[in-house]
């Protein structure tokens, strides 16, 4: 959580669960959950930043945009957000943040003008990159397609925005009637058991941004733009295959079927695609060689 070199000068927890809070605020202090929760548990936080926790979000420097670009909400229907998130917290002079992070959120929310209201919310809190993550499993998934929704009908409401990962476009999504997740390994934590190994977590995400990260020739960013990005998880497993099979979703929208010959391609590419994994960038802008067909 705090990699090496970590130069936020400030971070901001908001935790609702008040037991969750208690032990983050044990944790943040240098306190034990020895007496109480019955295991020695440390945790090391950035020596050269601040770190704020509180129960619910801060309000945006406003609230307009939040409730008027609600399916829903009726014109004049402003209304003060002090409720959902009151003042900022003490020691905490900011309404934005240069990146934000929502992780297995949405799916708690019922109600659907709720969730919408708390990713524009999140989204007025966004300076930079706004990250949301929820499980990968098809109601994460829908979670995530919502959020999409909204964050675009935004962007071209203000003109700014843009998607960063995984889409490689702003078209529809194409898998939006199955499911588009990805692998990563964690470690679960755990306050009455022992650590245990690493286990395989299926999530969806999806990476916004108010504007694109400088740095870099202008080809290089076009470059950058125009390449797919691999969504399936390896459709054929065999580890001595001449040909590997993948689903890319296309800058032009479309999810399609890619088969990768040993004998077509150059050896490098075809060892790349042979240990990608989904969420990877191919690199590969044009299909000449390739067998394309679309993917179900």
């Amino acid at each position: 959580l705090w990699p090496e070199g970590n130069d936020a000068c400030e971070h901001l927890l908001v935790e609702d669960n008040v037991h969750l809070r208690d032990i983050c605020e044990r944790l943040l202090h240098g306190g034990s959950l020895k007496a109480k929760y019955g295991v020695a548990l440390s945790a090391k936080f950035p020596e050269n930043g601040r770190v704020y926790l509180r129960g619910s979000l801060p309000s945006p420097a406003t609230t307009r945009d939040i409730y008027f670009d609600v399916d829903g909400a009726a014109d004049g229907d402003e209304e003060d957000l002090s409720a959902e998130g009151g003042a900022k917290p003490h020691g905490h002079g900011h309404s934005q943040f240069d990146i934000v992070l929502s992780t297995y959120s949405m799916f708690d929310i019922g109600l659907r003008l709720a969730r919408r209201r708390k990713i524009l919310h999140l989204w007025a809190l966004t300076n930079n990159f706004l990250i949301i993550v929820e499980r990968g499993t098809k109601e994460g998934f829908k979670a995530i397609l919502e959020a999409r929704t909204v964050l675009l009908r935004k962007f071209e409401k203000d003109k700014i925005g843009h998607i960063v990962s995984p889409c490689p476009h702003s078209f529809d999504c194409p898998k939006k009637g199955s499911i588009c997740n990805f692998m990563s390994d964690l470690t679960a934590f755990r306050l009455t058991e022992a650590w245990s190994t690493p286990q395989t977590e299926l999530f969806s995400y999806l990476i916004v941004c108010k504007h694109l990260p400088a740095g870099g020739s202008e080809e290089v960013r076009q470059l950058y733009s125009n390449l797919s990005r691999v969504v399936s998880h390896k459709v054929n497993k065999s580890a001595t295959a001449d040909v590997v099979l993948h689903d890319l979703c296309t800058p032009r929208g479309s999810v399609e079927r890619v088969s990768f010959a040993r004998k077509h391609i150059p050896k490098q590419l075809f060892y790349y695609m042979k240990y990608c994994q989904a969420g990877d960038i191919a690199p590969v802008q044009s299909y000449e060689g390739l067998e394309a067909d679309d993917a179900d």
